[in-house]
């Protein structure tokens, strides 16, 4: 699992992410949660990314 941040107009979302395998065996990737706008939270905590 891993973190992503994604720009969307002018906010920037984290994702917590997972690779994996599908049926074909082919290496795919899938969301497991949002976590939020990334403004947000390195606003509530400087340290939350880096925590995570």
């Amino acid at each position: 699992m891993y973190t992503e941040k994604n720009k969307s107009g002018k906010y920037s979302c984290l994702k917590l992410m997972e690779s994996y395998r599908n049926e074909k065996g082919i290496l795919s990737v899938r969301t497991i949660k949002s976590l939020g706008r990334y403004e947000a939270l390195i606003r509530d905590n400087p340290d939350s990314y880096e925590e995570l």
